[in-house]
């Protein structure tokens, strides 16, 4: 069973990170630490994923997995997980990927 990581984990492992949270598969959120509004964040990875998740279809990409997205202010990350996601921001990212691939192995 695959199982979310513990949200104050991830904000002390992970690097520059200032919000984590963990949610169902409907957005509702089950952990959250530091300092954002996770209910909204979790409901829009739920929303843009299903999204991302029909044109990935249409390209045959595969189940989505993990997606980001950089502002001139903020990151969003977002790991799909089987049984719901893990939503994490922090300042704007130069090369958002790392922290990508650290959220989705743990």
């Amino acid at each position: 069973m695959n199982e979310h990581p513990k949200a104050h984990s991830l904000l002390k492992e992970i690097r520059g990170l200032t919000g984590v949270a963990c949610a169902d598969a409907g957005g509702s959120v089950t952990e959250q630490a530091g300092s954002f509004d996770a209910d909204t964040f979790c409901a829009v990875g739920v929303v843009a994923g299903a999204q991302l998740e029909s044109v990935g279809d249409v390209l045959a990409a595969g189940k989505l997995r993990r997606w980001y997205v950089v502002s001139d202010t903020f990151t969003v990350w977002v790991t799909h997980r089987d049984d719901g996601l893990v939503v994490a921001t922090g300042p704007a990212a130069k090369n958002p990927e790392p922290t990508s691939k650290a959220l989705s192995r743990r």
